[in-house]
């Protein structure tokens, strides 16, 4: 995921499986406007990382991995805990 990610030369919502805390503390903040991921729930360990740096984040989709295109349009919510 790495080499995907620092290939970026725009803006983009990372759509993910999984996100690790360290992958998450890696995210190049000028290019990653936000992620979502299939796993996860508001106390996980990326969740609440992503709140600490002010990342947008929708996680526990369970299946948006194989339901997003790369490159397809995206908008997220990910401000608000429930």
């Amino acid at each position: 995921m790495h080499d995907t990610l620092d290939a970026l030369t725009g803006q983009a919502i990372v759509v993910a499986h999984d996100l690790s805390p360290a992958d998450t503390m890696q995210l190049d903040r000028n290019k990653v406007v936000g992620f979502v991921t299939d796993v996860g729930g508001r106390t996980s360990h990326t969740a609440i990382l992503a709140r600490s740096l002010a990342i947008p984040a929708v996680v526990g989709l369970e299946t948006v991995s194989t339901q997003v295109a790369s490159g397809e349009p995206m908008i997220i919510d990910g401000t608000t805990v429930r």
